[in-house]
């Protein structure tokens, strides 16, 4: 007789301390991790600094109630795929904005059609002739008064590709019940409108270096029947990112309030299997005189949110709760193995390859990018692939030992620290997938 133990972790948004996830599109994301892990942590803190035993405790301390309460550390980890990553986003404190990208083709060979947006009321355009020009469209969909901002391209009488930000609180993606077309007044031709090939665009950005965000964590252990539990008022304390050859490694850890059996109606969306990768032309760098043509493509890359959190706070470990405040975010990380010519070597160190006056300062102050991307696209509709980008605009760089090769190229590491990751220049995350929100509840 075999033994099996099956395993499940998923993460959900909790936008209200409190209050677990559930009724929410999505539901809890389903995670491919290759570890978890939920540790409850109980402790017992005497207020008065004294010993907890009884014989050596004073007889006036010895009424004094002793603080006691329990955190719970949370931990996985798992290669990059195109989901829950978003809400390991939201839980360091990012914001997101969401908006639909979609494929409308109209087939006919006269008359009108019109759009429609459901998102808090139901709006329409005016009708849109069938050989109509993308800003033409654009023009009537902006005009909606639920749509923050709308852009078409496409040849006049489509395909048009459209994409939408709503005026939704939380940025809720369109579907196709809400996202709809009227065909009624077309001829010639099939005369249908058709939406075809959602996707989603989500813009993450950090309002501050304090801004917060709350999950709910959910473990499944066992086969029929299992052992579930959920982790209420989680937030993470660092997320890492950690890229090369071999592939994108997420680890992340975080602490909860409150551990409870889950109510047995969670639902789920699996994590789609679209595994994310260094795309090609993936790294770009913004310097004076520098550019990824000069100093090659990094071999390795690793990207750090640390997220401190104050769970030394006595009122932590008691049963009224502290709400596990940030103490201020950092941003840091590494890139290995650059190369470049012996020539791009005098420019970066002396500003030019004769030895002239220094043009760029060291360590340097950059911004940079990096793209991954699956193999696969999104739907036959849209040939378009998963994508994550970080974007960092401000970082000050530290440059490690250099070792000069007999092809007289030079072979160096990186550090850097991200220096403005707020309003002057956010750092922002740009994740590209199938799921419409991560508005939570």
């Amino acid at each position: 007789m075999a033994l099996h133990q099956t395993t499940r972790f998923g993460l959900a948004r909790q936008n209200v301390r409190g209050t677990a996830a559930a009724g929410i599109t999505p539901p809890y994301i389903r995670g491919r991790v290759q570890q978890h892990g939920l540790n409850l942590r109980y402790e017992m803190i005497d207020t008065s600094g004294e010993h907890t035993g009884v014989h050596s405790r004073s007889t006036a301390l010895q009424s004094t109630p002793i603080r006691a309460g329990s955190i719970i550390d949370v931990s996985f980890r798992h290669r990059l795929y195109p989901s829950m990553v978003g809400l390991e986003l939201l839980g360091l404190g990012f914001t997101v904005s969401t908006s639909t990208v979609v494929i409308l083709t109209i087939s006919a060979t006269g008359g009108t059609f019109t759009v429609s947006v459901i998102s808090g009321t139901t709006q329409t355009t005016a009708a849109t002739a069938f050989n109509a020009t993308a800003a033409t469209l654009q023009t009537n969909l902006a005009a909606l008064s639920n749509v923050s901002s709308a852009i078409v391209t496409g040849s006049a009488g489509g395909p048009y590709t459209i994409t939408i930000l709503t005026t939704a609180t939380n940025s809720i993606g369109l579907t196709a019940s809400t996202l709809t077309a009227n065909a009624a007044g077309l001829t010639g031709g099939s005369s249908t409108a058709v939406f075809s090939g959602f996707y989603y665009t989500h813009v993450f950005t950090l309002p501050s270096a304090d801004s917060e965000g709350w999950l709910t964590a959910y473990d499944f252990i066992g086969e029929t029947g299992g052992f579930d539990r959920i982790v209420r008022d989680v937030r993470l304390s660092q997320l890492t990112f950690t890229a090369d050859n071999t592939g994108i490694v997420v680890a992340g850890t975080g602490l909860g309030l409150v551990l409870a059996n889950a109510a047995g109606t969670e639902t789920f969306t699996a994590e789609i299997d679209a595994v994310l990768s260094q795309a090609n032309g993936a790294f770009t760098l913004s310097a004076t005189d520098f550019t990824p043509a000069t100093i090659g493509t990094p071999r390795s890359h690793t990207i750090s949110f640390d997220n401190p959190l104050a769970e030394d706070e006595q009122e932590l470990h008691t049963m009224n709760r502290a709400t596990l405040s940030p103490t201020g975010k950092t941003i840091t990380g590494t890139i290995a193995g650059l190369d470049f010519s012996e020539n791009a070597w005098k420019e970066w160190y002396w500003g030019s390859a004769s030895g002239t006056a220094v043009t760029i300062p060291y360590p340097a102050s950059t911004g940079f990018t990096w793209n991954f991307a699956s193999a696969g696209n999104i739907s036959t509709a849209a040939a378009v692939p998963y994508r994550m980008t970080f974007s960092i605009p401000v970082a000050q760089w530290d440059m490690q030992p250099f070792d000069l090769t007999a092809g007289g190229n030079v072979l160096y590491d990186c550090a850097y620290r991200v220096t403005d990751a707020l309003s002057a220049a956010p750092i922002t995350v740009t994740l590209v997938n199938a799921i419409p929100s991560y508005a939570g509840t």
